[in-house]
């Protein structure tokens, strides 16, 4: 009897947001990475890292010597990567807060799947 294997997966933390854009363009460089060796890869974002899930932020990240974060967040999302955003004490946007995350939930997370229920 064969089993098979599972695949493998990893979590990056992301914690830096568009004030430092270095730091907040290296996990989804690593993600990116790791989706193109076949590993499922999540990004988690935390504390100021929540605001680049505000629709159109990534757009104007960019890190010298690193892609623009906008493309690699593409790439990561067509590779089927995942993005969370973690701030438990925010209001939803369902309900009219301006809580940084465009698809909210009501347990009190947000996650991005790439697209925007809201708009």
């Amino acid at each position: 009897m064969s089993q098979a294997k599972e695949k493998e997966k990893i979590l990056y933390i992301a914690t830096h947001g568009p004030g430092d854009p270095e730091r907040a363009t290296l996990p989804f460089v690593l993600a990116n990475a790791a989706l193109a060796m076949g590993v499922e890869a999540v990004v988690a974002l935390q504390g100021d890292a929540v605001w680049l899930g505000v629709k159109g932020t990534a757009s104007h990240v960019f890190a010298g010597g690193l892609p623009p974060l906008q493309d690699l967040l593409d790439g990561f999302l067509e590779l089927g990567g995942k993005a969370f955003g973690l701030f438990p004490l925010y209001p939803t946007p369902q309900n009219g807060s301006t809580a940084p995350c465009p698809t909210g939930s009501g347990s009190g997370g947000c996650h991005s799947n790439g697209r925007d229920p809201h708009s």
